[in-house]
């Protein structure tokens, strides 16, 4: 390079000692010569150099980072979400132009951020697996850098749960973040369904659905000292992230008011929307333990009938209750040999499995006698094993205090049911006052049919819904407090 074409020192300072403190220089827009304009355009070149550095840079201290199991890294700097390691949908975060025109006034790297945490972590957990998933990520993933209402849906929940799955209280830029985010939404909203014939489509349906999620975090309860085992499957489908979300009753009720005009979740078009309604619907009945308002929608295409295997054979009841205690049972066997390393399932067939199934409990409408303890107790044992919401916000206290006044109605004392009733009532009231009360009555009845060793109690509960590597331990725990009664 000529020398009268070498950058200035001090431009130089910007691009080899970016930590160096310089002041950005200001340049004439309509430079008089040529000479002006090559150093106008020089200077430019530099300031812009200089401006990305100081907005991207790595922390100073270069503090460490911890790798989690799913891959993602804890950042000094809380406010934007760190990238992610390669998953199934790297190409899709690939794909993201990071210089793009977002209709946002957030930050474009806290934007791109978002969305690569959404193309890498939350919709490969949400939609795993199989062509059809991937064209409902990959859709979503474009409509998210083309539509404002899915940005701002992307942002908020990027915010909200990469925090949440770290285990982090979101800090208060984060918070104002997610609520001009929130705000954007309803105003983009407001505008759409001025218009009757507007109203009803399948993107504001979507809007309305995320904010019917209300992502405000709510001050954690006093958890009890002891709580019973959950598992095995927690984080399938980031159960353990969404069940967190509390539901906003009038924006709910408004998301079903729109579907019911739409003429129901068959009408929406929109790839993957339909399956996480439903989803939401499946984990909001659960924590409230009411019926579903949606119908269940699966992943896998065409859905699968899963196998029954004539489970279920112990309990004397109806045939609806049968058949949904022969699918708990059903799928139970099919987590512990997923687990366990004997048979090679899917995650969309596992979801799919675990959501159908849940959803048939749930629409159980309450029995009489003995048939409604069996129910109460497999809603206890679906919050244990095989829909594992997180304590906190699952209703282990409400069902087994329904399970304690129902049990007044037990219509057979030689019924070895009663005794896995018991024991699931009383393993779901782990840490909770009512859980000296099934103490007694486990002991009682162990007394009554003979039991004389936690082998044989456990024997007898098998024949109920039981899995050893979540069950085991807290049942032992029930027989040794239950031997020292009174």
């Amino acid at each position: 390079m000529p020398p009268s074409q070498r950058t200035p020192r001090y431009q130089r300072c910007a691009k080899s000692c970016p930590d160096t403190k310089i002041d950005l220089q200001f340049v004439n827009v309509k430079p008089d010569d040529p000479d002006q304009g090559r150093q106008t355009r020089t200077v430019i070149r530099a300031n812009a150099a200089h401006f990305h550095w100081r907005h991207n840079r790595p922390p100073k201290d270069k503090a460490k980072t911890k790798q989690t199991r799913h891959g993602d890294v804890t950042h000094r700097d809380k406010r934007i979400p760190s990238p992610l390691s390669p998953m199934s949908s790297t190409q899709l975060a690939a794909d993201i132009d990071p210089f793009s025109s977002y209709n946002c006034n957030l930050p474009r790297a806290l934007v791109n951020h978002c969305i690569a945490f959404n193309a890498q972590f939350i919709l490969p957990a949400i939609f795993p697996d199989g062509a059809n998933n991937f064209n409902a990520r990959a859709s979503l993933i474009q409509m998210s850098t083309s539509n404002s209402s899915v940005l701002h849906m992307f942002i908020t929940g990027a915010l909200i749960n990469s925090q949440r799955i770290r285990g982090a209280t979101p800090s208060n830029r984060i918070a104002l973040d997610m609520l001009q985010s929130r705000a954007e939404i309803v105003r983009d909203l407001n505008i759409a369904i001025q218009d009757p014939v507007e109203a009803c489509k399948d993107i504001n349906i979507f809007a309305v659905a995320a904010l019917a999620k209300n992502e405000t975090v709510q001050r954690a309860e006093e958890m009890p000292l002891k709580t019973p085992k959950q598992g095995p499957l927690k984080s399938l489908q980031l159960l353990n992230v969404l069940a967190l979300s509390e539901v906003d009753p009038i924006h709910y009720e408004g998301l079903s008011k729109l579907i019911e005009l739409k003429g129901g979740l068959e009408k929406i078009e929109i790839l993957g929307l339909a399956a996480l309604i439903s989803l939401g619907g499946v984990i909001f009945a659960t924590r409230k333990c009411t019926s579903p308002r949606f119908p269940v929608v699966t992943l896998s295409d065409p859905t699968r009938e899963f196998i029954l295997d004539n489970q279920g054979t112990c309990f004397d009841t109806d045939n609806d209750l049968y058949t949904v205690i022969s699918m708990l049972q059903s799928y139970t066997t099919t987590i512990d040999d997923f687990c366990e390393g004997r048979k090679v399932v899917t995650a969309s067939v596992l979801l799919d499995h675990r959501n159908t199934t849940q959803h048939a409990l749930l629409s159980l409408p309450p029995r009489a006698g003995r048939s409604e303890c069996y129910r109460l107790a497999a809603l206890i044992y679906s919050l244990l094993v095989t829909f594992p919401l997180p304590y906190r916000v699952a209703p282990f206290k409400c069902l087994v205090m329904r399970l304690k006044m129902t049990l007044a109605e037990w219509d057979g004392d030689d019924d070895d049911m009663l005794l896995w009733v018991l024991a699931m009532g009383g393993i779901g009231a782990t840490g909770l006052e009512e859980r000296a009360w099934f103490v007694r009555k486990f002991q009682n009845a162990s007394t009554r049919i003979g039991v004389g060793s936690w082998v044989e109690a456990r024997d007898i509960i098998k024949r109920g819904l039981w899995h050893e590597a979540t069950n085991d331990g807290d049942g032992q725990d029930l027989w040794l407090e239950s031997i020292i009664v009174d």
